[in-house]
């Protein structure tokens, strides 16, 4: 079974090979029964761990550009000569290297 997610289309196999085998057996014990539920149980937490984990990577794409750029405006506004944090990193950076 190949599911549709986003943009991308990936085969669950781990998932679909417990759900062939849960529906293709007789199950006589429910221990048996309980221990196939817990595997499919983690094979659907782990694909929406992954679906979750790609969405922030995503984001984490589209939002970086803009970031940086908002950085460095803000670093060359701010901490170049002349900025309002200039003084204040000098007289810092002086008072920390001072020969005594």
């Amino acid at each position: 079974m190949i599911r549709q997610t986003g943009g991308m289309r990936h085969p669950n196999l781990h998932a679909d090979a417990v759900v062939s085998a849960l529906l293709s057996e007789k199950w006589t014990e429910i221990a048996q029964l309980e221990s196939f539920a817990w595997v499919w149980l983690d094979a659907h937490v782990q694909r929406v761990r992954a679906c979750r984990n790609w969405a922030k990577a995503r984001a984490f794409v589209r939002v970086y550009p803009y970031a940086l750029f908002w950085h460095m405006s803000m670093c060359k506004q701010l901490c170049a000569p002349g900025g309002k944090w200039a003084e204040r990193d000098r007289a810092a950076f002086e008072a920390d290297f001072i020969c005594r």
